[in-house]
């Protein structure tokens, strides 16, 4: 598996994880996040919404979940899948890692903007 997708693969179980945990396991799950980048700031914007809007961080943590299961079968079969079914499997895992962590970032804005426009009524 190349370095991308196996770095992306492993900030989709840290996710996923951060629901099951209390707040303090969550900033303890971000700090071991294995690319400080891009898998960061989407822990960080996850972790955020987490307190933002619960009702949409139910949502994600949904999604994040069942690409979870998706990487298991992945990882349990890895070995009786041919090279170029497991190429496209790990596409199709980042892509949907990344578009994940596009809506979490998206919904975070929105609350932050939301949360904006009280302000300036006052």
């Amino acid at each position: 598996m190349n370095k991308p997708c196996s770095m992306s693969l492993t900030l989709i179980a840290l996710i996923a994880l951060s629901a099951c945990s209390t707040k303090n396991n969550v900033a303890t799950i971000k700090e071991t996040s294995v690319n400080k980048g891009t898998n960061n700031t989407c822990v960080n914007e996850f972790k955020a919404l987490q307190r933002l809007s619960p009702h949409d961080f139910d949502i994600y943590q949904q999604q994040f979940n069942q690409l979870t299961k998706s990487y298991d079968v992945y990882k349990t079969n890895k070995g009786l899948i041919n090279k170029d079914a497991q190429e496209i499997l790990n596409i199709e895992l980042d892509s949907k890692l990344k578009l994940i962590c596009a809506r979490v970032k998206g919904a975070t804005f929105k609350s932050m903007d939301e949360r904006s426009q009280e302000v300036n009524k006052i």
